[in-house]
């Protein structure tokens, strides 16, 4: 004997549609914005600290004084402020992807001449997807560099 069918009231036809439109518009889409922003921050992070310590670098051997250590030995940095557009433009040349990533970038260069020392801090404002449309502000991603220049004798 086969089972009887079930009955259908015709209110309930097109409901699990309906349920399935809100679970993915309240959960499952909001989910996937908050994916795709930590990826794009953690990316921001790694390419903001790669620039950093380049530009650290940078600084700190564009402004070392060579003629002074050959002289006397002494490892002192120039009090001429080229090395900062140096600094800078390679901070900015290594962030080639700013608008792709959508984040701005800026550095802050600070010596310290007494102990021959560049300090580099950067931070990049980023542009999260989930706040579109929403209350919130960007977000403020931080790094920090320093580089010490360390000069040898020839042999």
């Amino acid at each position: 004997m086969a089972s009887p069918a079930p009955i259908k009231h015709k209110g309930e036809c097109g409901s699990s549609l309906a349920w399935t439109a809100l679970v993915l518009s309240i959960i499952l889409i909001p989910l996937l914005t908050l994916i795709t922003d930590g990826g794009r921050l953690l990316t921001v992070r790694s390419r903001l600290q790669t620039a950093t310590d380049a530009a650290c670098e940078d600084a700190a051997w564009s402004a070392a004084d060579y003629r002074t250590f050959r002289e006397s030995g002494e490892v002192t940095f120039e009090q001429n402020y080229v090395w900062l557009a140096r600094a800078q433009t390679t901070f900015y040349q290594s962030l080639n992807d700013q608008n792709r990533l959508g984040y701005t970038a800026f550095i802050h260069v600070t010596p310290d001449f007494q102990s021959a020392l560049m300090a580099c801090s950067s931070s990049a404002q980023v542009d999260l997807l989930s706040g579109a449309g929403l209350v919130g502000s960007p977000l403020t991603i931080s790094t920090a560099s320093v580089s010490r220049i360390r000069f040898r004798n020839a042999p």
